[in-house]
């Protein structure tokens, strides 16, 4: 009796050691995942403002907005890809941060890396604010409305192609 109770206990060491292991596998693993999800380098380095400044001019449909204005401006990276943003500040307490531009080069699109950087920029603004206005193009109203309805925060639409993200 004494030796089943001892290989019992032996088993249920072993099968707890294991469980146990395998719930750190699987923490590495979930944790491995977000890093892999959330891999989106955000700078605004300028030095980069130079190359950032380039790749919008680029496009002649697009401007980096009027120097001296307060514009930030963020290259967005995963250590292959990389896009560019302009972000125009509140003028005052009751004005929105606004994602002004957000431009993925031809070449790195159709792969949802823009997708991952429009959603990490969003999460990188709600930490100095609790709203965020997005003034689409008819170009790109599509590509925002698909980045709203994957995103945890409330959008409101204030018109055709204008949108109030808030926390």
């Amino acid at each position: 009796m004494h030796s089943i109770q001892l290989v019992m206990s032996d088993l249920f060491d072993m099968l707890s050691g294991w469980i146990r292991d395998c719930t750190i596998l699987k923490c590495y693993v979930f944790l491995g995942i977000l890093v892999i999800l959330n891999i989106i380098n955000i700078s605004n380095d300028p030095k980069e403002l130079g190359l950032l400044t380039t790749e919008f001019e680029k496009d002649q449909t697009l401007n980096i907005g009027l120097p001296g204005f307060g514009s930030s401006f963020y290259s967005l990276s995963d250590g292959t890809f990389k896009a560019y943003s302009v972000v125009y500040p509140a003028e005052s307490d009751d004005d929105y941060i606004e994602i002004a531009r957000l431009l993925v080069p031809s070449e790195y699109r159709g792969n949802n890396f823009g997708m991952k950087c429009a959603l990490n920029l969003i999460e990188h603004l709600f930490n100095s604010t609790n709203e965020i206005l997005i003034d689409t193009t008819n170009e790109s109203r599509d590509f925002w409305v698909k980045v709203l309805t994957r995103t945890t925060y409330r959008a409101e639409q204030l018109s055709y192609g204008k949108f109030v993200v808030k926390t």
